[in-house]
């Protein structure tokens, strides 16, 4: 289960730096996307980040108490993933603003804007935050070190790697479609790579879901009969 473990985390891990990659390149795109500015972008940042502080360790205990952990884990995936898809609803909230060097955003759209961006992120957190619970029951006290090493060398290489792949994605989706539609195609792909990811993760987690359990019993009697051993 632990390798099991590892490849979810990679996966979801890489689609959440896409997402964050490509949510400035749309905000700040003329044709397409919200046409605003570095410093409106970082306005939506600054209070979707302020309501996850807030909120994030709320909806992870409300997961895990209502659905356990690894149905919180799957079901926190697939909302975060498809809260994606309703980004581009944000322009047409956004159509009577004046049209000059720096575009204003409208109420509407900020709020909008900073909602499903912050619903998303909250509900990402509480899955990384289920992994690495999940991910530290199946091996023994003794290599939890090596599991967070594994898990952060190949995350870096993600972080590494995602921005690159965001820009690429957002670049010819608006220079192959028309900018509106596609606007709309970036966030549908986005969206499906989620899906993939939440796909793969119920393949994987759900199927070794007893075997975990197994596992942690037996590091339970290992563990005691090594206490035994030594009393």
């Amino acid at each position: 289960p632990s390798r099991q473990h590892l490849i979810v985390f990679w996966i979801y891990g890489f689609v959440s730096v896409l997402v964050e990659g490509a949510f400035p390149l749309y905000c700040m795109s003329v044709s397409g996307g919200l046409g605003i500015s570095e410093a409106r972008v970082g306005a939506i940042l600054s209070l979707a980040g302020t309501v996850i502080n807030f909120c994030q360790f709320p909806v992870y205990m409300f997961l895990v108490n209502s659905l356990g952990l690894h149905k919180g884990m799957m079901l926190g995936s697939f909302v975060s993933v498809v809260l994606l898809a309703f980004i581009p609803l944000s322009v047409p909230l956004n159509e009577h603003t004046a049209h000059d060097d720096e575009q204003q955003l409208t109420a509407s759209a900020f709020l909008f804007l900073v909602v499903v961006l912050a619903a998303s992120r909250v509900f990402s957190s509480s899955v990384d935050a289920s992994l690495l619970v999940s991910m530290h029951r199946t091996v023994f006290p003794s290599q939890r070190s090596t599991m967070n090493s594994l898990s952060a060398l190949f995350a870096s290489l993600g972080r590494a790697f995602g921005p690159l792949f965001a820009g690429s994605l957002v670049s010819h989706c608006f220079s192959i479609f028309p900018p509106r539609t596609g606007g709309i195609i970036i966030w549908i792909v986005l969206a499906l790579c989620g899906v993939a990811s939440c796909t793969v993760f119920i393949t994987l987690i759900n199927n070794n879901v007893d075997e975990g359990d197994s596992s942690d019993t037996a590091m339970t009697t290992t563990n005691s009969g090594h206490k035994g051993n030594k009393t």
